[in-house]
This record gives structure tokens, C-alpha cells and sequence, in this order.
């Protein structure tokens, strides 16, 4: 009755569980049968391998079951995952320089996002430099908007002081958004202008970029 009672607990456990019982099982009724006085039968011993392939055929599909749901979720992540992005701008006439941002969140299931249970550990920061046709990891961004929470979902007035806007020069402008990990509002931040990624590299994450000319 106790083994009985332990099959029925693995058989609870899923399809593998199922299969090793039925394997178990299998093996149980072919000790028995070869142990018979009269003999074995041919037709039982038939009967029990059929039983062994199906039980093993089972353990294969749910070994490769998991194993697809393990990939799958390593690789192809169907959890909610977010980032904030810049819904819109504006910028002064005749430059490239904002006067407005409206941050916005964007939620999907892409790699590159980070999981919606993760979003407590970023705030967001805008940076911001002249066009350099340089990865966005590399050098420096002379104005660094932030921090926001990343829950904020709004639209904010840019008021750049006249060394940010001799530093954006008169040409076309980068608008990056970084989430910075590790960093709890209202706590100071690490991050501070000039904004040199490279140098936070275990920290950020590129959310969105766009970018303005006049």
C-alpha cells in the first residue's frame, strides 16, 4: 500500500514522473512474469514490452518538453517585459534643441526589454549630445536628463542652460534613453553630465534613439 501511495505522489508530479511509474510499473510485471513456475508467456511478455515502449516514448516527449520550455524561455522570453521610450518632443525653431519630452512606457515580450517584475530596480535618464555617427556606447553626452521614475509617463519642459546649448553646437542631435540600474528615487544618482556610458556599463540598458536636426 506504501508503494502504491509513492507512485500515485510521483504520478502528481507531471509527465515525467508519469513515465518513470509506468516504466517502474513495467519492469515489476516483467520480474513477475519471468518468476512464474508455470513459465513465461509469450503473449504477456508482448504485452509488457508495448507497455515499456509507450512508457519510454512518454519520457522522451516530456524530456523534450521541458527541454523546449527551458529554450523557449531562455531565448524567447513570453513574460511581460518594458522600457520607456520618448513618445514625442519638441524643438526650438530653427535648431535641434528640445523645448519638451513626453516619456512613454512600451510593454512586449523582446529580449532587449527588461522584465516588468525588474522595473522597480531602473530609474530613466535622457541623454543628449551632437550627432557624432559614433555607437551609442561610446564617448560622452554633454546634457543628461533625470532621473525619472520609471513610472512616469508624462510630458516635461527642457530648459537648457546656455553651456548645454553651446555644448549641443547648431547641428543635428542624438536623444538617447538609458535605464540606470541600482538607482532608487528620490536616492542621488551615480549618473551625472557629462554621461560617459562606458563608464556605467554594468548599469545601463539603451531603451529608445531618436534624432533631431534642424
Amino acid at each position: 500500500m506504501e508503494t502504491l501511495q509513492i507512485l500515485v505522489r510521483l504520478a502528481q508530479l507531471g509527465g515525467i514522473s508519469a513515465s518513470l511509474v509506468f516504466l517502474y510499473l513495467s519492469y515489476r510485471l516483467l520480474e513477475g512474469e519471468q518468476q512464474r513456475p508455470e513459465g513465461v508467456r509469450s503473449d504477456m511478455l508482448s504485452a509488457i514490452r508495448n507497455f515499456m515502449f509507450f512508457s519510454l516514448a512518454f519520457l522522451v516527449l516530456g524530456v523534450l518538453t521541458q527541454a523546449g520550455q527551458y529554450l523557449r524561455e531562455r531565448f524567447f522570453p513570453q513574460d511581460d517585459r518594458t522600457r520607456i521610450v520618448l513618445g514625442n518632443y519638441t524643438i526650438t525653431t530653427g535648431t535641434a534643441l528640445p523645448n519638451k519630452i513626453a516619456l512613454i512606457e512600451e510593454r512586449g515580450h523582446d529580449i532587449t526589454l527588461i522584465r516588468d517584475a525588474d522595473r522597480s530596480n531602473y530609474v530613466v535618464y535622457v541623454a543628449i549630445r551632437p550627432q557624432q555617427g559614433m555607437s551609442f556606447f561610446n564617448g560622452e553626452y554633454p546634457v543628461l536628463l533625470g532621473p525619472y521614475d520609471f513610472g512616469t509617463t508624462a510630458e516635461f519642459g527642457v530648459q537648457l542652460t546656455s553651456g548645454q546649448i553651446a555644448s549641443l553646437g547648431t547641428g543635428c542631435i542624438e536623444y538617447r534613453v538609458f535605464g540606470y540600474y541600482g538607482t532608487v528615487l528620490p536616492a542621488t544618482s551615480n549618473a551625472s553630465a557629462p554621461f560617459s556610458p562606458s563608464t556605467h556599463r554594468e548599469r545601463i540598458k539603451l531603451f529608445d534613439q531618436q534624432y533631431a536636426c534642424p
